[in-house]
């Protein structure tokens, strides 16, 4: 459906995107995890034709991005971060206007308005001026308008920016639904967003695509798998001897514990081995070994360990610079215009408006 080849892209002397390459398939609920300033950003205004690389391509549903960007947004509803919004007008009247722009006229129009407002949660606030809404619900204003030509791919940057936490759970039960009739990629730096919603993880640092798979591929990949901890009744070395035998995993850790000497307390690392093979075979080695078994839990590595293996020195995630380090420009050219640099947005309102 999205397949994006070797794309670069520069804002001056920064280089925002180096070489990032991805494909993503119908259906698939994708993130693109990273610290801010990762590229996220960038990667998804070049996929909706907002913005031109610098070198690469993007394809949507076969059709090349630069060639013919009209077609491939007409498949693509975008939620852009900060969710620009015209705060002084009714909700219906926003709507309208949009599915004005988007072609749509008449009995058309109507039913597109309509199924919108159902979907997104908005049926019976038609008639409120947006300012009136809540944060939670403004964010529901910017999914109804991207959903309301029916397109086939949902395209979400920071959804959930600026939500409380129970708005937060709200909108990614929110997303997950809208996954039964769409592809959605949308891009987040919230882990337990990710990890709650996503098929799929790309995760982007620097520029560039450091893991891609689902959540337990890149947990594992980024950590090396989880551990097992166990605690044995027994002498340290025999228990290194008799674990250390294993034919998979390894011994990370082997002593006795100092509050009970009488116990060994191991945790082995056991890489990608299936976890109840794991606790079979060590529950059978410590038998064999005449080592009594106290205690055995598996200690999964989670997704913010593998996040901090990914992106280490997050301070310098703005992008790499090409030849001499100068301050960013403050606008770079897009498809048509100007747009700012990776981390603002080009339609953000001024004054009043409290849209992250």
């Amino acid at each position: 459906m999205i397949e994006a080849r070797d794309l670069t892209k520069n804002y001056g002397t920064i280089r925002a995107l180096r070489g990032v390459s991805f494909g993503i398939e119908t259906g698939e609920v994708v993130g693109l995890l990273g610290p801010n300033g990762a590229g996220k950003s960038t990667a998804m205004r070049i996929a909706t034709g907002f913005l031109a690389p610098t070198s690469g391509s993007v394809t949507v549903a076969g059709i090349e991005v630069l060639d013919d960007p009209k077609s491939v947004q007409a498949l693509i509803g975008y939620l852009p971060e900060g969710n620009p919004l015209y705060l002084d007008m009714r909700l219906r009247e926003t709507l309208k206007f949009m599915a004005s722009a988007r072609g749509l006229s008449g009995d058309d129009r109507r039913k597109a308005i309509g199924a919108a407002l159902d979907d997104a949660g908005l049926l019976g606030r038609e008639h409120q001026i947006i300012s009136s809404l809540s944060r939670g619900y403004r964010q529901r204003v910017g999914l109804a308008m991207a959903l309301l030509h029916r397109p086939p791919i949902l395209i979400l940057d920071e959804p959930t920016s600026g939500l409380d936490p129970n708005q937060q759970t709200e909108m990614r039960k929110f997303i997950r639904s809208l996954a039964e009739d769409h592809t959605v990629v949308f891009s987040s730096h919230i882990l337990p967003e990710v990890e709650a919603v996503c098929d799929r993880i790309i995760a982007i640092h620097q520029g560039q695509v450091v893991a891609d798979g689902s959540v337990e591929d890149v947990r594992v990949e980024a950590t090396g798998g989880g551990t097992i901890a166990l605690a044995v009744r027994g002498d340290v070395e025999a228990a290194r001897l008799a674990f250390g035998a294993l034919p998979f995993g390894e011994v990370v850790s082997c002593a006795s514990d100092p509050l009970e000497p009488a116990l060994v307390r191991l945790q082995i690392r056991t890489g990608d081995a299936d976890d109840l093979d794991a606790r079979e075979a060590m529950s059978k080695l410590a038998y064999e070994a005449g080592l009594g078994l106290v205690h055995l839990a598996v200690e999964r590595a989670s997704l913010e360990q593998a996040f901090a293996a990914l992106t280490p020195d997050q301070a310098d995630d703005v992008g790499r610079e090409v030849g001499a380090m100068t301050e960013p420009p403050a606008h770079s050219p897009a498809v048509e215009g100007a747009a700012p640099a990776e981390g603002s947005d080009p339609f953000e309102e001024k004054g009043g408006n409290d849209v992250a």
